[in-house]
């Protein structure tokens, strides 16, 4: 019990810290570890318990600088958004079953999933998706993609399966090299697309001969950017 209370604790605690007004990017990396651990060691209800107490931790603190509107607004997002991360702890609880390299896969694109659904139904904060922890690759990203916040978490939440990977190598005395090449790998992969498509990516395509990537949206998404128009203006306004 004492575990558990202090794995949440300290999850909260590196995950606000890596929002704004902190805002040490980096946190993020690692801040979902002693949570994920925490998945692990309880039982299908405790993860619903402890998912809803780490995220009723995590947004009592972040609507201190959120700008709600009304006091129904501030109730909802403190008590009423913390749900979606206990749904998500249920469901990450019962993918564990599984191999450690699908659930490494699966996790980060239900964290993804759980990013948007959350915004889409007016009970989150677009600014509290853990990509707007990473502020500049996400003034890269969102010239590109409509969802450069979930896709920048998808990101940031594999990072995080990946580094639990690796400590659980140190204390077992596994090979660490696997877990640690592919954590340097995916960390490089933003700052190498921001590399193609950037200042950098230009100089080199005219020393290689190499063409820069085309980054023009297709009809989908910006008919899809259209739809959430409404959704972005009651978020926003």
């Amino acid at each position: 019990m004492r575990t558990n209370l202090f794995l949440s604790l300290f999850s909260s605690f590196l995950l606000t810290c890596a929002f704004y007004p902190i805002q040490f990017s980096l946190l993020a990396c690692v801040a979902l570890v002693p949570f994920f651990y925490l998945l692990e060691r309880t039982s299908a209800r405790g993860a619903v318990l402890w998912g809803y107490l780490t995220g009723l931790l995590v947004s009592s603190v972040m609507v201190q600088w959120s700008s709600l509107a009304t006091v129904r607004d501030n109730v909802i997002f403190i008590f009423v958004s913390p749900l979606y991360l206990a749904v998500y702890a249920l469901t990450h609880h019962s993918l564990l079953k599984r191999s450690r390299w699908v659930v490494t896969l699966l996790v980060p694109l239900l964290w993804g999933a759980k990013e948007i659904l959350q915004f889409f139904t007016n009970l989150g904060l677009w600014m509290t998706s853990l990509g707007w922890t990473q502020s500049s690759l996400l003034t890269i990203f969102s010239k590109h993609f409509f969802l450069a916040g979930p896709v920048l978490a998808v990101w940031v939440v594999f990072l995080n399966m990946l580094f639990l990977s690796l400590c659980k190598s140190f204390v077992q005395r596994k090979n660490v090299l696997v877990p640690t090449v592919a954590f340097v790998v995916v960390l490089a992969v933003p700052w190498g697309w921001q590399w193609l498509h950037g200042g950098w990516g230009n100089r080199a395509g005219q020393h290689f001969g190499l063409h820069r990537l085309s980054v023009d949206q297709p009809p989908v998404i910006e008919s899809f950017y259209n739809m959430a128009q409404p959704v972005l203006a009651s978020h926003y306004h």
